[in-house]
Order: C-alpha cells, then structure tokens, then sequence
C-alpha cells in the first residue's frame, strides 16, 4: 500500500519519472505474486469442490434407484414400525420368558389322540 501511496502523490515530471517506473514496476511484481497466490487457491477451492460435486452426483444417482425402498423406510418411520435393519433395533418380547407355543394362550385347549385313540387335552 505504501507504494500505491507513493506513487498517487508523485507528481509526473521526467526527473521522478525513472523513479516512479521503478516503483511501478515493484507494485506490479508483488501484484502479480499476489495474484498467482489467489489464484492457485482458487484453483484448490475448485478440485475441493469437484469432488464434492461427484459425491453429490454418485449418492443423487444412488437415491433415484433405491426411491422405493426410501419412501418405504420413511413409511415405516411415520407409522412406528421397527425396521429389522435399524442399528438399535431389538426383537419384539414375549410375554414370558419360556419357550413361545404354536398355540394361543386363550381359547379352546386342542386335543389330541394317543396311540390308542383315548382323547386327551394338553396347555402350554
């Protein structure tokens, strides 16, 4: 800034005019540093952002095939279902902690015939 300084109160005359080129010359090499400085972290600023854009492109593409099964998980999250999936999921309980019957705990008692043909009744 100095040099811009300077040079904006110089007056032009032929004896300042060496002078004044030698400053101008010097503002514009450090502008020209400055410059490249720039533009070579722009330059990064885009190789970061490319690769940012790819990502983007690749998970766009991946969530146009997998749209049903999005749509569907988002389902089951609005209704509560538990998804089998889930990190955090956990199997329903039983209302006991013995073996699970294949029969109801309610209603009528099945029967059953033993070799001989007798009828007998059995709960689980």
């Amino acid at each position: 800034m100095q040099l811009v300084n300077q040079l904006r109160g110089a007056p032009t005359t032929d004896e300042n005019s060496k002078e004044a080129d030698a400053k101008l010359a010097e503002l514009r090499s450090e502008l020209e540093q400055e410059f490249k400085r720039m533009h070579e972290q722009q330059g990064s600023e885009i190789v970061v952002i490319e690769k940012r854009l790819q990502s983007l492109k690749e998970i766009h593409q991946l969530r146009a095939e997998n749209q049903d099964k999005i749509i569907q998980r988002r389902i089951d999250q609005l209704l509560g279902r538990s998804d089998p999936l889930d990190w955090n999921d956990t199997p329903p309980s039983t209302p006991h902690d013995g073996p699970v019957s294949p029969y109801p705990l309610s209603g009528p008692i099945p029967a059953f015939s033993n070799q001989d043909g007798n009828r007998y009744y059995e709960r689980h």
